[in-house]
């Protein structure tokens, strides 16, 4: 596999996942602000749509990569659980917590699941 390839394909998923992530944050803190919902009452929304963000990113990075999906969407979901990792470390001085890693590490496997497919649908259409 040519390794600009899969450079390729984890940088979009990636970028992606960073894009969605920022443009959802946005909307759901506008959705709080303007309504009198609480965050407690939307945690399941979120969550949901944060294994979805992760899926598409994943499915991105396999279109991209075109070649072992596993590996791609792995390293793609952990390139951005070390991004949340540094700005919660630097910016709030506190680590995970253990429910925290089961959800970040079911993150990476639905990005690993999106990577697959993703792959598999960029081989079937050539």
């Amino acid at each position: 596999m040519d390794s600009k390839q899969m450079g390729k394909g984890i940088l979009y998923g990636f970028i992606t996942i960073c894009f969605m992530f920022l443009f959802f944050t946005f909307f759901f803190a506008v959705l709080i602000k303007s309504t009198n919902m609480t965050e407690t009452s939307l945690s399941t929304i979120l969550l949901i749509t944060a294994f979805i963000i992760m899926f598409v990113g994943g499915f991105v990075s396999g279109v991209k990569g075109k070649e072992k999906g596993w590996l791609i969407g792995g390293a793609t979901g952990t390139f951005f659980i070390l991004l949340l990792f540094l700005i919660k470390f630097l910016a709030y001085s506190s680590s995970f917590t253990s429910s925290q890693l089961l959800f970040f590490t079911g993150f990476i496997g639905t990005c690993i699941v999106g990577s697959i497919i993703g792959v598999n649908i960029a081989s079937n259409r050539q």
